[in-house]
């Protein structure tokens, strides 16, 4: 039988998506999941989306981008449409932090 590193790859895995929740709880303190039910729904979605909007974020805050809106090295434009980004997100997490 040979070894096809399957296993080794299902436990990188779980350590990769175990680190990821970990951050995401840091990020999240003092607010924490409370009961069993809270805990498994948070392991399970806090992962993924954690990486998606971090690559949102990269992708929104590129060079590319920054440069598609204004292509001075210091730009007004710029701040602004990343602060209204900012806003908008944070609002969204008031939005799904009252709803839950």
């Amino acid at each position: 039988m040979r070894n096809s590193g399957f296993g080794r790859t299902v436990v990188v895995g779980a350590i990769f998506w175990i680190v990821i929740a970990g951050i995401v709880l840091v990020q999240i303190w003092p607010t924490m999941p409370e009961t069993y039910r809270d805990w498994l729904v948070f392991v399970a979605i806090a992962p993924p989306i954690y990486v998606l909007l971090e690559a949102l974020g990269a992708w929104i805050f590129s060079e590319k981008h920054g440069f598609a809106l204004s292509s001075g090295r210091f730009s007004l434009l710029r701040i602004a449409v990343a602060t209204i980004a900012v806003i908008l997100l944070l609002a969204f997490w008031l939005v799904l932090e009252q709803t839950f």
